[in-house]
């Protein structure tokens, strides 16, 4: 909550300045605040705070005793973090299991781990699992929105698809989200290819790589520009084009980036030029 993480800044400014019984009120006070809320990541933070107030002081018992419960909520976080790597490896079940208990908090905690469950849900089939999940602000709504188009995607409902698609990219672009913004115009390439719309898929992924290259991440730009190798070369110029874009993306220095969005311009203009 705000009053929490003020309480927090709080905490760390009287700690810079070794004002320690300050330090450690507000710390508490934080604490206090994340409790009510059920709030894991304020929580460890304040009690790390705590900790470190009573290994300055010298405090060996204090800490000592604020270590298991430092130590129970390192590892629920710990458990999420698992649960991405799982996810990123393609273990879904794995994933899945491992944030069982947490999605049953109403912490900010609980609320990713419910996404992360729901999305490798999906990835397994079918499931309606989207269709229970609330959003406390428009970035997290978005990530629903996405998993509601993607469980629209199994159904075979891809108009529906597209209005969660095009809900979620307006929500990321209002929040600033750039990263949202480029996944989202990726997936709803995807979306538009499957339905027929060939322009629109290209159009979307061209926007989804300038997005990708804006950020300089490169793994979804390789990934996206296999999809325009793939779906949108128009004539041997535009594959050579985009074969020299994606040779500059492994190097992540600034003049290969610029050299990258030059490629892709000039992809974008030879699209429409006759072979």
């Amino acid at each position: 909550s705000g009053e929490a993480e003020q309480l927090l800044g709080a905490g760390q400014r009287a700690l810079a300045a070794e004002e320690l019984n300050r330090a450690r009120g507000r710390f508490r006070d934080a604490q206090q605040v994340a409790r009510a809320l059920d709030d894991t990541d304020v929580q460890l933070r304040g009690l790390m705070g705590e900790l470190e107030v009573a290994l300055i002081r010298g405090e060996i018992e204090t800490a000592a005793e604020l270590a298991p419960t430092l130590d129970a909520l390192a590892r629920r976080q710990a458990a999420y973090m698992l649960a991405r790597v799982d996810a990123a490896q393609g273990h879904s079940r794995l994933a899945i299991q491992r944030v069982e208990t947490l999605i049953r908090r109403s912490d900010a905690l609980g609320e990713v781990a419910r996404l992360l469950s729901c999305r490798e849900q999906l990835r397994l089939g079918p499931s309606d699992c989207a269709e229970s999940l609330h959003a406390s602000d428009a970035t997290v709504g978005a990530r629903i929105q996405r998993l509601r188009a993607t469980a629209a995607v199994r159904a075979g409902d891809l108009p529906i698809a597209t209005q969660w698609l095009e809900s979620a990219l307006a929500l990321y672009r209002q929040q600033g989200v750039r990263a949202g913004v480029a996944a989202t115009l990726d997936e709803l390439g995807a979306v538009f290819q499957a339905a027929g719309n060939q322009p629109g898929a290209c159009d979307a992924w061209i926007r989804a790589l300038g997005a990708s290259l804006a950020i300089r991440s490169a793994a979804s730009a390789r990934r996206i520009t296999a999809s325009l190798s793939t779906h949108c070369v128009e004539n041997q110029r535009t594959r050579a084009t985009l074969l020299q874009l994606r040779g500059a993306l492994p190097d992540t220095g600034a003049v290969r980036w610029h050299q990258a969005a030059s490629q892709l311009q000039r992809f974008e203009a030879e699209r429409y030029q006759s072979p």
